[in-house]
This record gives C-alpha cells, sequence and structure tokens, in this order.
C-alpha cells in the first residue's frame, strides 16, 4: 500500500487492486482512481467524473475492488476506515478525530491532516502503527509525539507484514 501527497495537499492511497484520492480538487482530469474520499464537511459536485469512479462523501458501509470502506461523521465531519491489502487505514483530519473519539478504534495506519493538534489521549485510542500528518500543523504534532529529526517524504509505502513494532511517525510534505 503506497499514500502519496498531491500538490494540492490531497492524497492518493494506492493498494494491489485498488486507488483512493482524498480531498483532492485538481485531481479532476489528471488523475484516475477507483474511488474520492471527501473529509470533513467539505461537498462538491466538481470531483463526479468518469475518471475517479465513485464518490464518497459521507457515513456508511462501501465495498470496492476488494478493499472495504466505512464512512463515520462526528459532529457534522466524515471520516473514513479502509481495509487495503490487510491494512486498516484511518484517514481523516485531526479536527474530525477529535470530534469522534468515541467512534474510533485501532488502526494500522492513521493518515491525518494536521489542521490542528491531536490530543494525546486519540493517540492512544487509534494505537497505529504508524502515523502519517500531512497538512499545515504536520511538523507540530509530529514533534508532540516525540518525533525528532523529521524530514517529510512524498510518499510512504507499507504492507502488512512490514508495518513497524514500535510507533513510526511520518511527515508527508
Amino acid at each position: 500500500m503506497e499514500i502519496a501527497l498531491l500538490p494540492d495537499n490531497g492524497l492518493k492511497i494506492k493498494g494491489k487492486q485498488v486507488t483512493f484520492v482524498v480531498d483532492s480538487l485538481s485531481a479532476k482530469g489528471k488523475l484516475s482512481a477507483d474511488a474520492v474520499l471527501l473529509l470533513g464537511t467539505s461537498q462538491t459536485k466538481d470531483l463526479f467524473s468518469e475518471g475517479l469512479g465513485v464518490v464518497f462523501q459521507g457515513p456508511g458501509e462501501y465495498e470496492i475492488k476488494g478493499a472495504k470502506v466505512t464512512g463515520f461523521r462526528a459532529e457534522g465531519e466524515t471520516m473514513y476506515t479502509l481495509s487495503i491489502d490487510g491494512v486498516s487505514v484511518l484517514v481523516g483530519k485531526v479536527t474530525s478525530a477529535a470530534k469522534a473519539k468515541d467512534k474510533l478504534h485501532e488502526h494500522d495506519v492513521a493518515v491525518l491532516m494536521a489542521d490542528e493538534m491531536l490530543p494525546q489521549a486519540i493517540m492512544g485510542v487509534m494505537n497505529p502503527s504508524v502515523v502519517s500528518f500531512y497538512g499545515e500543523k504536520a511538523v507540530e504534532n509530529t514533534k508532540s509525539f516525540g518525533g525528532e529529526n523529521i524530514t517529510p517524504v512524498g510518499k510512504y509505502v507499507t504492507t502488512k507484514d512490514k508495518l513497524p513494532s514500535e510507533k513510526e511517525l511520518v511527515v508527508l510534505g
């Protein structure tokens, strides 16, 4: 599974069989994906095009090309749990995670748009092997959880059997 930052601060999450684009308005006409995930409260009809597949913008349970997608809301903001190639991935914004504390559970990987600082208690609930922050406060969040000598990367690649035993902090930038 590969997680890559797109130029407009969106994401591309690619598994062996499926590709997701997350919150990328520049994706229309430039990328192909099996599905688009819209986070937070963002909703736009601009992403409905043939090359981007299905657009998810709310709660529900879905499956696309063998990947399971569960969307859930907390105070109007949407987050997603994906199961790609046997890896459980939480995708959302830090503000949404703070609001959805009672709906969160353990994940292998958490990919969070760092729009504010993530409370320590939320990290304990998710208990991910890998936490990938991107966005305005990505470096600050990484440092607050013990990250040192932070070098932003354009993409992160892992598989179920290569997940680290110690928590790994990644900044996509």
